[in-house]
């Protein structure tokens, strides 16, 4: 009988400590990016028709989803398993067939991340630029 209860515990223990992992992990998986420090980052939108160049003040705690829609017109995010993906922004609509799209620029080189995962820093330079599927 004891053997029954002390394998019950275990089985118990077990079940409780798989729970926390999946919560911390999925905890983790969708945590934002946030800014650690006050600062200014400039935000430049480019497509076809102009470019709107922004210098916006942040603070820590800020996010770079947060900021864009909080300065900028017309902006619509769509979530994915990868993030938050910017489909909206200034008269911009990214078309079904994705034959345009937007794109993420980090002081002028390509972002190995999205926008969820961007954590603003001072006097950084994000262009969001519209650009032709292959």
């Amino acid at each position: 009988m004891m053997k029954v209860i002390k394998k019950n515990i275990i089985t118990i223990i077990l079940a409780v400590l798989s729970i926390l992992v999946i919560a911390f992990t999925v905890s983790y998986l969708n945590q934002k990016t946030y800014a650690k420090e006050d600062g200014v980052v400039t935000i430049e939108f480019q497509n076809d028709e102009h470019i709107i160049n922004k210098n916006i003040y942040f603070f820590k705690g800020d996010t770079l989803q947060n900021i864009i829609l909080n300065h900028f017109n017309d902006v619509q995010f769509e979530e994915s398993s990868y993030g938050p993906f910017l489909v909206a922004i200034e008269g911009y609509t990214m078309p079904k067939d994705y034959a345009t799209y937007i794109s993420i620029y980090i002081d002028g080189s390509f972002s190995p991340y999205g926008i969820g995962d961007i954590e603003l820093k001072n006097e950084m330079t994000i262009t969001l630029k519209v650009e032709r599927g292959s």
